[in-house]
């Protein structure tokens, strides 16, 4: 579980900070010109680090009860 890799960071964190820091990444590295990404590398590294938060999100989901998630959207939309 993803959890052992910081213990500061909740376990349902890890997929939003892997998608940070795929924005990030695609906001320093990547250079757009006319719209367009001119550098293949850092489009597919922001690709692959993206990837990984949604899988780490799913894996955090799918580890979950059904009624805690349903709970847990419900907090979250009465909460907004």
């Amino acid at each position: 579980m993803p959890s052992s890799r910081n213990p500061k960071l909740p376990p349902d964190q890890y997929g939003r900070k892997y998608l940070a820091n795929a924005k990030e990444l695609l906001a320093k590295k990547a250079q757009k010109l006319d719209g367009l990404y001119q550098d293949e590398k850092y489009v597919k590294m922001v690709g692959h680090t993206a990837f990984a938060g949604v899988q780490n999100a799913e894996l955090v989901v799918t580890s979950l009860k059904p009624a805690t998630i349903i709970i847990n959207w419900a907090q979250a939309r009465a909460a907004a």
